[in-house]
């Protein structure tokens, strides 16, 4: 048996057989020593087991510019687990660093080899996964495992111990991973560790048992160069910076002890040339599958945070401001409509011969809240001869917070409308889109274009006067031009009587329009709509009573419509005559919320999967590690945000440090303007830290250069470059992308921007970006809203003129019954590749279908 044991003891003498080669060795590099300073030698004292099984100490003056047998090329395979990633450690580089310095220095070329990088050097590639236990670093670590190294570091076994995981057969597991190992590279030296020492007090017998078993695996491999390095003697528990994970100091004491047992094995003629590097054939290796995946139906992987609550249900209130405006015209001619996108409404008269729009301007305060003051009227459509002024009504098309020009035809129910482009040059300019509907049945009295699904566009919706039943066509477009796809009834009427009056409109703020029956006394009632996770149909609640109707009105003056711009419509009566409007403010609260609408999945510990982030409305998050990896088995970290109360709609999740896990970042939707917590990780309980600014915010650059108008919900971030750092990207109402390299500073500092995507018609809450054939890269993906299938176009790498060169797209998912808005991709077992999680709105389930290699 070819092996040895290194530990770092103090020097002895040499004693015993087969010493002379090493004396050798010592005596040569004894004669150099004399111009060799202090920083440019070492002195080795290692301990071996030759074949004879006598321990032998070999004392060598190493002269670091000297290259290592003969100077092949050092291909060194770091495996392990967070230990070998570097947790704990001052930006993530644990032992590496120093050792691949230590290496350099000889002269040899170096390539650290494998799947993940962590640390801030020139090579950090390595096979260090966090929290995973033997049997998973041998499945994760395929590609370090591939790539045929001559130099393993094998530091694993610490999660089986810690976790008392069927601790008896662990070195059974371990030999399994060096067996794994020798069957791609048979000429490797491997360098098996003792594991360090641990402050749990309860695995102290198992780490020694485990231990004291490693010498017998190492030898059981007959003719292989394989040692036992005694990272337990090396360390202390002084050395920990909590109860696993090394300090710096500690860590430096690791790359010590490796770098002897590397100088040890090329003493003995062991470091040979590395093998030829090779493809795993498994999912992680894109080249060796099928572009479109083959799925496997996990099922059910999360019951849902058990912590997970709503805002409760919706506790109506009403705030009776008064007349709010004198009027300018008949109730019949009066529309409440936003003409310049500022989220209030203004007063429109419509002509009922020509269909000609003048409009008194809702004023804001300086704050951009109403004050119910009116601008003097101003002409901002001029209709057209004959057209029944009766058939006007106005809706936000595009989603771009104005509200358009849309006509229904009396004589055949034909829907045409014009895109509203805004004032130039004093004038409202106006988009002709022609007819967007026809043979429906629309009619002036029946057509609702309202947004039921959440996504800022108007959809079309025809409510049955007599039965209150509601058929739906969703707006499916990213254009102006909407594109309808038809949902069927969405509302039965059930809940409404005869003589009822329905309207659709958002009482509780969530930006999907609830259903509202008005009586004959102008008493309301309501039903709030819910999100469902297979069917893009409403879920309605049960009906409540909403308002119980101000003395006097009658159910032909009430209207509802968002006057105060809170994003929750007001209840108005409005005079027959004279067009004057009465405002009761709506202040109702609850109801906005669906438990499974926080749950956000996101690496939180930086093992390169997904785990589970629940967020509540005001911003506090509970964590849950995904410690199954494809199963139903979680990690409760508790509360782990519990700062200041804050919008759950600007949080967003991305890793903006070299440590892997996901920050907390808080974006102004105004301005793009970002505010960080770091993720201090495991050693500090998964705390957060303050880090104050991110980003300044890119509305000036995204508005003046690229000529899109800004939206803050649109912020993503998304390692778009593979360097392991989330960039900042700007997604617009069309796809489009552009992106700021995160530069990997502290304190952060973003590059110049570059679009590198032009867009697919598809609107940002359908995009996605994820690995989806496991090549280390994010893909674009847009999952279609109804029916939850998903195009992929994969990332080719950057152009000359630094935009992506993306293929054309590929089926990547047909959609397994989840609605677009239910899904979420991204990478939940392991493997690299993104899989398709369907996420319940009702509880924060999770189902999961997993991403597996289709072999070619």
């Amino acid at each position: 048996m070819a092996s040895f044991s290194l530990s770092t003891g103090q020097p002895a003498a040499l004693r015993g057989q087969k010493s002379w080669a090493g004396l050798a060795i010592a005596l040569l590099y004894m004669v150099c020593i004399s111009w060799i300073t202090g920083t440019e030698a070492l002195t080795l004292h290692g301990r071996y087991h030759d074949s004879h099984g006598g321990i032998r100490d070999v004392p060598t003056r190493v002269q670091v510019r000297d290259e290592l047998a003969n100077g092949v090329e050092l291909r060194v395979l770091p495996i392990g687990d967070s230990i070998t990633y570097g947790a704990g450690s001052t930006s993530y580089n644990g032992y590496r660093k120093a050792l691949y310095q230590k290496l350099k220095d000889h002269g040899n070329a170096v390539d650290f080899v494998g799947s993940m990088h962590s640390g801030d050097f020139a090579d950090t590639d390595h096979e260090g996964h966090r929290g995973e236990v033997i049997s998973t670093i041998q499945s994760m670590s395929q590609k370090g495992i591939y790539a045929a190294p001559n130099i393993v570091l094998l530091h694993a076994g610490t999660n089986d111990i810690n976790r008392a995981l069927d601790v008896g057969n662990a070195p059974a597991r371990l030999k399994t991973l060096i067996e794994d190992i020798y069957s791609h590279s048979e000429n490797a030296v491997v360098l098996v560790a003792k594991i360090i020492p641990s402050k749990n007090q309860t695995a102290q017998a198992d780490l020694a048992a485990y231990n004291k078993a490693i010498p017998d695996v190492v030898a059981s491999f007959t003719n292989k160069h394989i040692a036992v390095v005694d990272m337990n003697s090396a360390l202390t528990t002084a050395d920990l910076t909590d109860s696993l994970h090394p300090t710096d100091a500690g860590y430096a004491k690791m790359t010590n002890t490796w770098y002897d047992a590397i100088i040890v094995a090329n003493s003995k003629g062991w470091i040979v040339k590395p093998g030829t590097a090779q493809d795993p054939p498994d999912s992680t290796n894109p080249e060796n599958c099928r572009e479109t995946p083959s799925w496997l139906k996990v099922g059910e992987v999360a019951s849902g945070a058990s912590v997970a609550t709503t805002d409760g249900d919706f506790k109506p209130a009403w705030k009776k401001t008064g007349v709010i405006a004198n009027g300018a015209c008949p109730r019949a001619r009066l529309h409440l409509m936003d003409i310049d996108g500022d989220g209030l409404k203004d007063y429109a008269c419509v002509d009922p011969k020509t269909g000609a729009t003048t409009v008194h301007r809702n004023i804001p305060d300086s704050s951009g809240k109403s004050q119910n003051k009116w601008e003097a009227a101003e002409e901002v459509a001029s209709g057209k001869s004959g057209r029944d002024g009766y058939g006007v009504i106005f809706a936000d098309l595009n989603g771009d917070g104005a509200d358009d020009y849309i006509y229904v035809d009396p004589d055949n129910g034909d829907v045409s409308a014009w895109i509203n482009n805004g004032k130039t040059n004093g004038s409202w300019q106006w988009k002709s889109l022609g007819v967007i509907a026809s043979g429906v049945g629309a009619k002036n009295t029946t057509l609702q274009m309202v947004d039921f699904d959440g996504d800022g566009r108007a959809d079309f919706c025809i409510v049955n006067s007599s039965s209150g039943e509601v058929t739906g066509w969703l707006n499916t477009g990213a254009s102006d031009t909407p594109k309808y796809h038809k949902i069927g009834v969405i509302a039965t009427g059930a809940s409404a009587s005869n003589g009822d009056k329905v309207f659709l409109g958002d009482f509780t703020g969530n930006g999907r329009a609830d259903y509202i029956i008005v009586g004959s006394g102008g008493q309301a009632k309501g039903l709030v709509n819910r999100l469902q996770e297979n069917n893009m149909i409403p879920a309605w609640l049960s009906v409540f009573d909403l308002a119980a109707g101000p003395d006097g009105v009658t159910q032909e003056e009430v209207r509802f419509a968002d006057m105060t711009g809170d994003g929750k419509v007001d209840y108005l009566a409005i005079d027959e005559k004279s067009g004057k409007i009465t405002l009761w403010e709506n202040a109702g609260t609850g109801g906005r919320y669906q438990e499974g609408e926080g749950v956000v999945l996101c690496d939180l510990d930086g093992d390169g999967t997904s785990d589970y982030f629940w967020l509540d409305h005001e911003g506090r998050g509970w964590g849950y590690l995904n410690t199954g990896k494809g199963k139903n088995q979680w990690q409760n970290l508790g509360n782990t945000a519990n700062g200041e109360k804050r919008d759950r709609n600007q949080i967003r999740m991305g890793v903006l440090t070299s440590s892997g896990r996901a920050d907390y970042i808080v974006v102004d939707e105004k301005t793009g303007q970002a505010n960080w917590w770091e993720n201090l990780g495991e050693s500090n309980n998964y705390g957060w830290s303050s880090q104050g600014e991110a980003a300044a915010g890119p509305k000036k650059t995204i508005e003046d250069t690229y000529g899109w108008k800004f939206k803050g919900k649109n912020v993503r971030f998304a390692d778009l470059n593979d360097d392991g750092l989330d960039d900042y990207v700007y997604v617009n109402e069309q796809g489009a992308v552009v992106m700021w390299p995160n530069l990997g500073k502290t304190p952060i500092a973003w590059g110049t921007p570059r679009k590198v995507a032009d867009g697919v018609g598809a609107l940002p809450r359908d995009i996605h970006f994820a690995d989806t054939n496991g090549d280390g890269k994010l893909d674009y993906v847009v999952v279609d809203r109804v029916s939850g299938a998903a195009r992929s176009w994969l990332h080719g790498g950057f152009r000359n003129d630094n935009s992506i060169a993306w293929s054309s797209p590929i089926s990547f998912a047909d959609g397994p019954g989840s609605v677009g808005p239910s899904v979420k991709i991204t990478e939940m077992t392991g493997d690299k590749r993104a899989d398709y999680v369907s996420v319940d709105p009702n509880s924060g389930r999770l189902n999961l279908w997993q991403n597996r290699c289709w072999a070619k």
